[in-house]
């Protein structure tokens, strides 16, 4: 009797102990379980110390060594995990992160101790949370979740759950939200106002109708892009710094509540006007493809790019931009353009604006903004002076810039001096204008007396008659004409080349260049080249006009013949540039780098 008790005793001993021995369904969970160990990042024991879970090295996970797991990091580990049936005996669990898996379900909701989820798997199709009263952060984006239940989780700080297929989400309870991001859903409707503590609010790509952030002073980022919401009222956020609402139907849009802005998106809606005015933090302005009319831009000190374009402005002033770096206006009814602001700016972009006529530049820029405009065919005054809206009386100073070949002083026979720069003073203004391609330069000025001087890239190369003007209005008549005639000091062969963007540089796609290449000595050039080296790692050569020479890898060049004084020459050429996808990689943001460059002789 004695040893039947033995054996009965023992078999229950035996099962019990078979009965800890936790069942997976999924070799690849149970396998990183296994593989867990104090020197890899898997699991933290409840001390917070990474170690090893199967500490009987019996190649089996045993309930008594689920709870001794406090944290779980499966990220970036090979073979992804196909399902998570056994997390159920996990209950110490605080941490887990399950992103990059491919199990079609996950059911956490024995994880009362959980705090913080991460589980994302292209093929989710269900996720269940429930009774996690201790959740703080959930990440579950890019699945194929079409409902998802938060309302035990009124700890809540974070959720991302965006790029699903979610219809409706019950926000009810949900205080202490400081993130919420639905973006790229089915949403048709999303209610916040009991979300008060929201610093991040990302709800674009789904269909809802409106949206209101009244409650939201503290959110930072907002971006509800891509949704028919016709009206957007941010008067409250006093603390927004990102603001992307591009594509919402918008036909008024008031940000003078929201000093702290630094970027703000908001184009391909249908606003008439916007106002930028003494937002300090501004750097980023997207405001294209609207009906825009008016943009005010006045108190932005550290705007650095402004992408304007696709709107119906017929005027654009910059002046107060002073930190500049790129400005994109084409496709507007642009008249004038003011882009005096102390800086040289290092892109941009105006082309289709076909009645522009002027363009009021910093010194550095002029003679970059002329060779741009020499490829656009447009008949445009650029200078520094801005002066050509002028109030009350008007006057005109004219004249005809012309280069004497065969030093009998300047006439009939002779060729015209074009793009010559001239420097207008009166005393307390002074700025610089450019004569046309033709030599010749028409001035709108206010009454005064100017001093009218020619400048010149290379002073020594010329004499100029005479070398400065002295102009008085009013005079007898209200234009007067100073015509200068340019000699030639010596014999000075120079070529001055450059090469402009005529599109935006996007990776993947082919971007077309402009090489202009110019005459700045005294002589003609009888034969030369022009040469272009690349990287043809990043940029693969596409098309020239003319027709260029190939040399070796990254290398182009192209002959001239009898390139007269003054004389200007392009060359159109594109290149489809590498994808992020291709090796090397190109990204937005990436800098490309031409090198352009000539040789000459003397004919």
């Amino acid at each position: 009797m004695k040893k039947l008790y033995f054996t009965v005793i023992a078999f229950f001993a035996l099962a019990n102990i078979q009965s800890q021995v936790i069942n997976f369904t999924s070799t690849s969970f149970k396998t990183k379980l296994t593989h867990a160990d104090y020197w890899n990042t898997i699991a933290k024991d409840l001390q917070g110390n990474y170690f090893k879970i199967d500490a009987n090295n019996n190649g089996e996970i045993e309930q008594s060594e689920a709870l001794q797991v406090s944290y779980l990091d499966f990220y970036g580990l090979n073979p992804a995990i196909n399902g998570f049936d056994g997390i159920e005996y996990f209950t110490n669990l605080t941490f887990l992160n399950a992103d990059a898996n491919i199990a079609t379900s996950g059911d956490f909701s024995a994880l009362v101790n959980l705090e913080t989820l991460y589980f994302t798997s292209p093929f989710m199709t269900s996720l269940n949370v429930s009774g996690l009263v201790n959740l703080k952060v959930l990440k579950c984006s890019g699945g194929q979740l079409t409902a998802l239940d938060v309302s035990d989780s009124v700890n809540l700080e974070i959720l991302h759950c965006g790029l699903n297929q979610i219809a409706t989400i019950d926000l009810t309870g949900l205080v202490h939200l400081t993130e919420l991001s639905v973006a790229t859903n089915n949403l048709t409707a999303l209610d916040v106002t009991g979300q008060p503590n929201l610093v991040l609010l990302e709800c674009g790509d789904n269909q809802l109708t409106a949206l209101d952030v009244s409650n939201q002073a503290l959110v930072e980022i907002l971006s509800c892009h891509n949704n028919p919401l016709g009206t957007l009222d941010i008067s409250n956020l006093a603390n927004l710094k990102t603001l992307l609402c591009t594509f919402n139907g918008l036909t008024s849009l008031d940000v003078s509540n929201s000093p702290l802005l630094n970027s703000i998106a908001c184009g391909d809606n249908q606003l008439t006007s916007l106002s930028f005015v003494d937002l300090p933090n501004l750097g980023a302005i997207s405001c294209n493809n609207n009906q825009l009319t008016s943009l005010e831009l006045l108190g932005l000190p550290y705007l650095m790019s402004i992408d304007c374009s696709g709107n119906q402005l017929e005027t654009l002033d910059l002046s107060e931009a002073t930190s500049l770096q790129v400005f994109v206006c084409n496709n507007n009814q642009l008249t004038s353009l003011n882009t005096k602001n102390g800086i040289v700016e290092i892109g941009w972009v105006i082309h289709d604006n076909p009645n522009l006529a002027f363009i009021c530049a910093d010194e550095e820029m002029i003679q970059g903004i002329k060779d741009h405009i020499i490829g656009l065919e447009l008949d445009c005054e650029v200078n520094s002076y801005c002066s050509f809206t002028p109030g009350g009386a008007f006057y005109s100073i004219t004249g005809t810039n012309k280069f004497d070949t065969n030093n009998n002083g300047c006439d009939a026979e002779d060729i015209v001096y074009p793009n010559l720069k001239l420097a207008l003073s009166n005393g307390e203004l002074t700025g610089n204008m450019i004569s046309d391609g033709s030599g010749n330069y028409n001035y709108t000025i206010q009454a005064g007396t100017y001093t009218l001087a020619p400048v010149f890239e290379n002073p020594n190369y010329f004499t100029v008659t005479p070398a400065s003007a002295s102009i008085t209005f009013p005079a007898e008549t209200t234009t007067i004409n100073q015509n200068f005639c340019i000699t030639a000091n010596e014999i000075h062969q120079d070529i001055d080349v450059n090469i402009i963007p005529l599109s935006p540089a996007i990776p993947g796609f082919d971007a077309h260049y402009k090489i202009i290449y110019r005459n700045i000595g005294n002589v003609a050039i009888a034969m030369g080249t022009v040469d272009l080296n690349y990287n043809d790692d990043a940029l693969d050569f596409v098309s020239a006009s003319p027709d260029t020479e190939v040399l070796p890898v990254g290398s182009l060049f192209w002959t001239f013949a009898n390139l007269q004084p003054f004389e200007t020459r392009t060359i159109n050429l594109s290149f489809n540039l590498n994808s992020p996808m291709e090796t090397p990689p190109l990204n937005g943001g990436d800098v490309l780098t031409f090198e352009a460059s000539s040789q000459t002789s003397v004919g």
